[in-house]
């Protein structure tokens, strides 16, 4: 090695097993990293005595010491040493722990190389600077990364280089002022940040913290301080406004070319662990946004919910537990679906009301297709999940809502039927039902349509006349003759038959209601009558031309029954 080479950065991976161990090894290797593996906690710390590390990679469940125990006094021993918490699914309540402890993030197994790459350059290719050469603004961004992960005194060292280089700037005085406001000294906290106020009368933080400290004497709240650098505009209350979190930042996630962008709807609930109707819902998202060229970008949205009478601001400090164990769980989601083609985007957002959220996003986020869950006609959930629903009034968005089975389901061998008709919502039946199949492999795609025998025409007619109607829908659609089958019943019974060809399904999508005179009587209650038919998945599917009445109050209708 020569001079000029810098020494490579180290890893300690903690791990018991030995092939993760190893694995690991491996891949940091292949990064131009110098790796330990220590077996076990106590063997672990013993090397942080002797040996400065740049990151440690640390397992959770272990025999002797635990992956928390051993995070703990890593804190006392090297407060400087980022931890990344390495976890299974099912322990993402210890790794929020671990997170609020101090660990910088968390790898979820199984461990995917790209994950590990991603996680580790992201970590260890931090903001570096040397003194008296870098400008301003790289010692304010390196001192909130300080800030971020609890290394306070780092953190006053950039500010003091940042100060050294521009005394006549605002932004290092007010994270000065927020650093002393955290540790309780509010005298300092109060001169940093006239300081900040008095080079930047429009230093709209550092104003709003020094009005703050004015009306009551309290330290500022020492869990997140980075967010204080976050005020809201003066006039605007900060309590209207819903606090939204990107979980991850995904590759292409500020790219302003996407095509189509698919937003899913998951409840909050999601947060007590993954439920089958959960995963089948961001599958059949990733499935539509996947299918366009090029690929778009699909966003999982939790709202939580909290009463009017607390502040959003108040909220997000009560509630930070369950936002962050909400944002594993989406996290874990995202890193299973996303791949080379597809960018995915976890939000998490504090709000009065999901349909307001939902409004905006839709239109902020320029949404296409929205997908959630069909709700229940009674029950617990039925509240949760028709309340966000007003917000896709006379939005010119697809919306797909799913119901899924109760206990998990394989996809292997499962045929998708797509119920058709002359609706003008058919084509988005049969475009959602293809991308269903090929986000699942699945090889076989029905397009079936129920023609009514009212006498008035032969067997051979009402045939001919619904194979031109599945053939003008697939034309619509876009689908190749190769990638789907067609099939036509005629009955002069539909409701009867179409229970028994629903019976049959593995899965199931049909068009949402058009109020008619053929629809309300035969059709009206047609995707309940289907639901009703068959334990199997079933999607409705909606195309952006608006009802003749909101969708909302379309299902709420059918869903209240005669």
């Amino acid at each position: 090695m020569t001079d000029s080479e810098p020494d490579p950065q180290t890893v300690l991976v903690v791990d018991d097993e030995k092939n993760v161990r190893l694995t690991l090894r491996q891949a940091l290797e292949d990064l131009g990293l110098q790796v330990d593996t220590p077996a076990g906690g106590e063997e672990a710390l013993d090397r942080i005595g002797d040996t400065e590390y740049d990151l440690m990679l640390l397992d959770l469940r272990m025999p002797g010491l635990d992956g928390l125990e051993v995070l703990q006094r890593t804190r006392r021993q090297a407060p400087d040493l980022p931890v990344v918490i390495v976890t299974a699914h099912g322990t993402v309540k210890s790794a929020v722990r671990a997170m609020r402890r101090g660990a910088v993030d968390v790898l979820l197994k199984p461990i995917s190389l790209d994950s590990l790459h991603e996680l580790v350059n992201r970590v260890l290719q931090r903001p570096t600077v040397e003194a008296g050469t870098a400008p301003y603004d790289e010692w304010v961004r390196l001192a909130t990364w300080h800030v971020r992960h609890q290394r306070t005194d780092a953190a006053r060292n950039c500010l003091r280089e940042a100060i050294d280089q521009d005394d006549r700037r605002s932004e290092a005085y007010t994270l000065f002022g927020i650093l002393e406001g955290t540790d309780g000294d509010l005298e300092a906290a109060r001169r940093h940040l006239e300081a900040a106020v008095g080079r930047d009368p429009n230093a709209t933080a550092a104003q709003l913290l020094l009005d703050r400290l004015r009306k009551e004497a309290h330290p500022f709240p020492a869990d997140r301080p980075e967010a204080l650098l976050s005020a809201p505009v003066p006039g605007e209350d900060p309590d209207s406004v819903p606090k939204m979190r990107t979980v991850s930042s995904r590759p292409g996630a500020d790219r302003t070319d996407v095509p189509h962008r698919v937003l899913t709807v998951l409840p909050e609930r999601i947060a007590d662990g993954e439920a089958a109707a959960d995963r089948a819902l961001v599958q059949l998202a990733a499935a539509s946004a996947r299918s366009q060229q090029p690929s778009g970008e699909l966003l999982l949205l939790t709202v939580i919910e909290v009463p009017r009478q607390l502040s959003l601001s108040q909220a997000e400090v009560a509630h930070e537990d369950r936002l962050q164990e909400v944002q594993w769980q989406l996290e874990a989601l995202a890193d299973e679906m996303k791949g080379d083609t597809l960018d995915v985007r976890p939000v998490v957002v504090v709000a009065h009301q999901t349909a307001s959220v939902l409004e905006n996003i839709i239109v902020e986020q320029s949404v296409q297709h929205v997908v959630g869950a069909w709700p229940p006609t009674s029950g617990a959930g039925m509240d949760e999940d028709v309340g966000w629903m007003s917000a896709l009034d006379d939005r010119s968005c697809e919306v797909t809502l799913l119901r899924s089975p109760a206990g998990p389901a394989s996809d292997d061998g499962a045929d998708v039927t797509a119920f058709v008709s002359d609706s003008p919502y058919a084509p988005f039946v049969a475009r959602r039902a293809l991308e269903w199949a090929q986000g699942s492999g699945v090889a076989s795609l029905t397009l079936l349509t129920l023609q009514p025998d009212d006498g008035t025409a032969g067997a051979e007619e009402l045939q001919h006349r619904g194979r031109r109607l599945v053939w003008d829908v697939a034309d619509r659609a876009g689908l190749e003759e190769e990638q789907y089958e067609g099939r036509v019943v005629v009955s002069d019974d539909i409701p009867a038959v179409a229970a028994r060809c629903a019976g049959a399904c593995d899965r199931i999508c049909v068009g949402a209601s058009r109020s008619s005179a053929w629809a309300e009587s035969v059709f009206g209650s047609f995707p309940e009558h289907l639901a009703a038919s068959t334990e199997c998945p079933i999607a409705l599917v909606r195309g952006p031309q608006p009802s003749p009445r909101s969708f909302l109050e379309d299902l709420g209708r059918r869903l209240a029954g005669p």
